[in-house]
C-alpha cells in the first residue's frame, strides 16, 4: 500500500516539474513564436529578463504573480483561467492546500472539465484528504468514464485506503481499454505492488 502511495506521489512530483518546465518554456518563448496568450502586461512572463534566478526574486516574483491572479479573481470570480492559474500557480508552489479553494471554485463554473477536476484530486490527495480526492475522481469518471489518468488515480486512491481488491478493479479497466498505454504500465506495477 505503501508503494502505491510513494507511485502516485512521484508521479505527481513528476507531472509537477514537467508543468513547471511547460510553463518556463511558454512563458520565456511565448513572445519567439508570435503568440501572447500566456504574456500580457497584466500577467507578465518574467519579472526581468535580465535577473538570475534566486531564492530571493523567485519568491517575490511568486509572490507578486500570486497577488495579480488574487486580484483578479476577486473582481471577476468565474473567470476560469484566472482561478485555474493562481491554482495550479500555488499547487506547483507545494501550496496544494490553498490550491484547492480556487479549483473548487472553477470547478463550479466548469463541473465537467477534466483538467480541473485531475488536478483538485491531486490538491487533495497531496493534503491527505484521500476520501475527497475520490469523491472528485469519481465526478470526472462520471462523465467521462474512459479516462485513463482518472482511472489510474482511482486505483491509487483506492489501494492508499486499504481497498486493495476495488483498487485492482479500476487497474484491470486500463488494461482492458488502452493495453498499451503509460496508464496500463503503471496499472500494471500497481497490481503486482498490491499482488494481484
Amino acid at each position: 500500500m505503501k508503494k502505491i502511495t510513494i507511485v502516485f506521489l512521484g508521479v505527481c512530483a513528476a507531472a509537477a516539474v514537467v508543468a513547471l518546465a511547460t510553463i518556463y518554456f511558454l512563458r520565456n518563448h511565448a513572445s519567439d513564436a508570435g503568440s501572447s496568450a500566456l504574456v500580457s502586461k497584466e500577467f507578465p512572463s518574467h519579472p526581468s529578463a535580465g535577473d538570475i534566478p534566486s531564492k530571493k526574486n523567485v519568491n517575490e516574483a511568486f509572490g507578486q504573480q500570486v497577488q495579480r491572479l488574487q486580484l483578479s479573481v476577486e473582481k471577476h470570480p468565474d473567470n476560469v483561467f484566472h482561478l485555474a492559474m493562481l491554482a495550479r500557480l500555488l499547487m506547483d508552489g507545494h501550496q496544494a492546500g490553498d490550491a484547492i479553494t480556487y479549483f473548487e471554485r472553477a470547478v463550479r463554473v466548469q463541473p465537467k472539465n477534466d483538467s480541473l477536476l485531475l488536478d483538485l484530486s491531486v490538491c487533495y490527495s497531496v493534503v491527505n484528504k484521500y476520501d475527497a480526492a475520490l469523491s472528485v475522481t469519481d465526478r470526472l469518471l462520471q462523465h467521462n468514464p474512459a479516462n485513463l489518468t482518472a482511472l489510474y488515480n482511482k486505483g491509487a486512491l483506492l489501494a492508499t485506503l486499504g481497498k486493495t481488491a476495488d483498487a485492482g478493479r479500476a487497474w484491470k479497466k486500463i488494461l482492458n481499454a488502452a493495453p498499451e498505454s503509460e496508464e496500463a504500465r503503471k496499472a500494471k506495477a500497481g497490481l503486482a505492488a498490491i499482488g494481484r
